[in-house]
């Protein structure tokens, strides 16, 4: 058995990277899993809502929840944060 860490900022091949070491029998983890899509699902909102209320585009809100929303402006993070009442602590 070996293990190593790895990232990818890319995630469709990050998709295809798990799936093919899913297919060799490799067990993986997430340590820092995307909670926007948690949230807004708690909250019963949908991503048009969201995307709305943070000036972006519907397509731009999806990559923020798909993947990482590290490279979000601080006013879409604040409009976001406030619509979902949480903190942004507790978005990233």
């Amino acid at each position: 058995k070996k293990s190593f860490v790895g990232t990818e900022l890319n995630h469709k091949r990050l998709s295809v990277t798990i799936k093919r070491l899913s297919e060799l029998g490799a067990e993986y983890q997430i340590l820092y899993p995307n909670k926007l899509k948690e949230f807004r699902e708690k909250k019963g909102i949908t991503q048009q809502e969201l995307a709305r209320c943070a000036g972006i585009s519907l397509r731009q809100y999806q990559r923020y929840e798909d993947s990482n929303i590290q490279n979000m402006k601080l006013s879409c993070v604040l409009a976001i944060t406030r619509k979902l009442n949480i903190s942004v602590e507790d978005l990233l």
